[in-house]
């Protein structure tokens, strides 16, 4: 009986919903239509009046065109203005590409360097045992095989009228190499490499060869000094002068 009586109450309830719901539904039409009643019981339906119209929205121009005069002077300007970019663009890659392909012959280190007259060249060794150039990055000593025209270092056009240059850099790993005033060799301070005074690797070097060299040329009393490409470097094991060292090393790493 209970769930019956459960079954029933559902029932009902479900009904009042309903009610309720249809005449809400009646009360909203109503509401919508305006409608009342009139004297002899009569439902009079009014329509509902329309709300007072807003304010006009406001007037806009329409778009004006533009005049075929003024659409042809836009164009002409864009076409112009890519001309000029690409003008400007072609004038740039062009001076660029003249540029890397020119010659070198400024100077300065990988160019023609001015090294000075030949007897300042001289009284610099003189006084030092070399002439060095900052610059340039090179030495100047004294050889005595210039006048022999199958020398190695003559015929690499690296050594004339008594003179030759040596660059500066080390051949085991490209540190600076310094003169030793004591040896009057040259003794790197890295790894000890040495290198006698025309530059030529000596026993007990990391050094796999000797230092190597500038192409010189003396015209007027002038040294000049091509430092665009290194050149004549001698192999282990070569000894043109034959001279020992003259005191003690200046760097003791590796001597003997």
């Amino acid at each position: 009986m209970k769930s019956v009586d459960i079954v029933v109450a559902l029932a009902v309830v479900l009904a009042a919903i309903g009610f309720l719901l249809l005449a809400m539904t009646a009360f909203r039409k109503k509401a919508q239509t305006g409608a009342i009643r009139g004297p002899s019981g009569r439902m009079i339906v009014k329509s509902r009046q329309p709300s007072e119209p807003g304010p006009p929205p406001p007037l806009v121009a329409p778009p004006v065109p533009d005049t075929p005069e003024v659409q042809v002077n836009r164009r002409m300007f864009l076409n112009r203005a890519w001309l000029l970019a690409m003008s400007v663009f072609g004038v740039a890659f062009g001076a660029t590409s003249v540029g890397m392909l020119w010659p070198n012959k400024i100077s300065g280190f990988g160019g023609k360097i001015q090294a000075g007259a030949v007897a300042d060249v001289l009284k610099a060794i003189n006084s030092t045992g070399y002439y060095y150039n900052t610059q340039g990055r090179f030495y100047i000593v004294t050889y005595p095989h210039t006048d022999d025209p199958t020398n190695m270092y003559v015929k690499a056009g690296v050594a004339k009228q008594g003179l030759m240059t040596l660059y500066q850099k080390c051949a085991h790993l490209g540190c600076r190499v310094p003169y030793c005033a004591s040896s009057k060799w040259f003794e790197c301070p890295c790894h000890g490499s040495k290198y006698n005074y025309a530059g030529e690797r000596q026993p007990g070097s990391p050094a796999p060869a000797g230092l190597w060299r500038f192409a010189l040329d003396i015209t007027g009393g002038q040294v000049v000094v091509d430092t665009s490409q290194a050149l004549s470097q001698p192999p282990a094991g070569t000894d043109t002068i034959n001279e020992p060292p003259q005191g003690p090393h200046c760097i003791n790493i590796g001597a003997k």
